[in-house]
């Protein structure tokens, strides 16, 4: 469903659907910033680099780099020495959106949920 926003990096008004998150000029800026990592990294030395190094060399910024990798559209499986951050705890990982520490406190507090709930209900394992 497309909504009337502001541009969360510009704050010019822009028509939000669920492929575009920013206006039509921040997004041919994040286009333009995602080819610019592409050609950076199809020279093979390139891809040995840290997420510091490439960032610094190609001028992305470092959260917009985090988003294409978020969005899929940059894969961590061909730069072996990239990692971002837990959206929980900022650890490094290099999957998924928390890492397995925090994936695994969720489970867990979800786990004791469930049984208070189950208990709550009277309903005994």
């Amino acid at each position: 469903m497309s909504q009337l926003l502001n541009c969360p990096t510009c704050g010019s008004l822009f028509i939000q659907n669920s492929f575009i998150s920013v206006c039509n000029e921040c997004y041919k800026e994040e286009i333009a910033h995602y080819e610019k990592i592409g050609e950076f990294i199809r020279n093979r030395d390139n891809r040995l680099l840290t997420l510091e190094e490439i960032t610094e060399a190609t001028g992305v910024p470092i959260p917009l780099f985090y988003k294409f990798v978020r969005k899929g559209w940059l894969q961590l499986s061909y730069l072996p020495n990239v990692y971002y951050q837990c959206e929980v705890c900022h650890q490094e990982t290099r999957e998924g959106r928390i890492c397995n520490s925090c994936r695994y406190d969720f489970r867990k507090d979800l786990e004791i949920y469930e049984r208070e709930q189950i208990l709550k209900k009277g309903i005994k394992f």
